[in-house]
């Protein structure tokens, strides 16, 4: 029987690998079937689950608005591996192709919540970041780009992929996706602004009319802390706007960030 912390593990290892941009097919295909094995997850499952959000295995945005409501790692681990078969067997698609990526990684982001045995209580962030990981969705139909994934390391390593919605099926089509690197010692005062709001700020009561945001940020212990709300220029730590931070220092056209 799988314990939380196995399942934990299964969901940083995966969400790591769908979240950078140098992972390959051969990296995924058998390697998560195995898991999924190995953890017991049951496909049945994943098909009950189909039966009370019919449309959960059909688009990411499917997905992003119910996966709130599961709270049972088992089930949602079996989710996973009955969209893994899905694509693997009868879609005969890439894991990594960009709509498939966004569900995958929706998926394991909240894999990893609530399989998280360590977080404290009142989800204020604690010891020092080491990385975050921040998914900005915008509104507006007025901007190229209308959701980003960006990941930010303190060794100064920088990954951006963005997104815009298929008029089609509102599945999310990779525009462009880039790495590169900034001094170590921005990347370290960008995830301490980020750390210090976030270890005594977790309620972020924004409207989410213009766009939202989620984040997660992992500390020195390896212990991953989960937040989301509305855009809003309300982040802001030792007086200093983070978003601006963000734009200033890592020099990238059209941040969305926080959406100050």
């Amino acid at each position: 029987m799988a314990t939380l912390m196995d399942i934990y593990n299964f969901a940083d290892k995966y969400l790591s690998l769908f979240t950078s941009t140098s992972t390959k097919d051969r990296d995924l295909e058998q390697a998560l079937m195995h898991d999924c094995q190995e953890l017991d997850f049951n496909m049945s499952q994943g098909h009950d689950l189909a039966q009370s959000y019919p449309e959960i295995y059909t688009t990411p945005r499917a997905l992003e608005q119910v996966v709130h409501k599961i709270d049972d790692p088992m089930i949602l681990g079996a989710a996973i591996y009955c969209q893994w078969r899905f694509v693997t067997h009868w879609a005969e698609c890439s894991l990594l192709h960009p709509r498939y990526r966004s569900w995958f990684t929706i998926a394991f982001r909240r894999l990893l919540a609530i399989s998280d045995t360590n977080k404290d209580q009142n989800n204020n962030f604690a010891g020092h970041a080491t990385k975050i990981q921040l998914v900005s969705y915008s509104n507006s139909s007025s901007q190229q780009e209308t959701e980003q994934h960006l990941t930010v390391s303190d060794n100064g390593k920088v990954w951006l992929s963005g997104y815009r919605r298929s008029p089609v099926d509102n599945a999310p089509m990779l525009l462009r996706t880039t790495s590169f690197s900034i001094s170590p010692k921005d990347a370290r005062t960008l995830l301490n602004l980020v750390g210090g709001f976030f270890g005594s700020n977790t309620l972020i009561g924004e409207s989410q009319d213009k766009g939202k945001w989620a984040l997660a940020i992992t500390n020195h212990q390896g212990i991953t802390y989960f937040y989301g709300g509305g855009f809003t220029s309300n982040i802001t730590y030792q007086n200093m706007d983070i978003s601006q931070f963000m734009r200033q220092h890592l020099r990238v056209q059209g941040l969305l960030c926080f959406g100050a």
